[in-house]
């Protein structure tokens, strides 16, 4: 059966991130060694696409699903054992993985500007703008590309979803 694939590799303020595909009809199984907070865990991805549903590790009860906009750092604690992902229709994700990251993960929040609305940034912000359209001030920022902002508005016409970094590289 399918799995997951990398679409894309980036690099944002020096962390590695991978722009993951799933077709619908295909299950990747997680192997989670000890019961974890969000934060604990060794990956962070933010949902652009599609619906995955998440299921025990007998697959039999759902435990709950992504879809666009989902950020896992906004979900609960992962109990230990297997956690297995299906995709209901074709899904991408960006996820930032301590795997690409010398085993070191940043601090990571969602960035969401729903379509026709802005958004102030703080001098500073950091972020990875992953789907949608964005412009910053005058700027516009494509998909795939990073940015660190002055003090601005960030502005949408059709949304727009994106990770922030809340730390320094490795």
């Amino acid at each position: 059966m399918a799995t997951s694939t990398r679409i894309g590799l980036h690099t944002a303020f020096g962390w590695r991130v991978a722009h993951m595909a799933m077709p619908a009809g295909a299950e990747h199984t997680l192997l989670i060694r000890k019961y974890m907070q969000r934060h604990e865990m060794p990956a962070q991805a933010l949902w652009t696409k599609g619906r995955v549903e998440s299921f025990n590790q007998s697959g039999e009860f759902l435990i709950g699903e992504r879809i666009k906009g989902s950020f896992t750092g906004e979900f609960g604690p992962v109990r230990k054992g297997r956690l297995v992902l299906r995709a209901t229709s074709d899904s991408e994700w960006w996820c930032v993985p301590a795997s690409l990251n010398g085993g070191l993960m940043p601090v990571l929040s969602a960035l969401r500007v729903p379509a026709g609305q802005t958004l102030p940034l703080a001098a500073g912000t950091k972020f990875l703008l992953c789907d949608g359209d964005l412009s910053v001030g005058a700027s516009a920022v494509a998909v795939g590309e990073s940015m660190e902002s002055a003090e601005a508005v960030a502005s949408s016409v059709s949304g727009a979803l994106g990770l922030i970094f809340s730390d320094a590289a490795p």
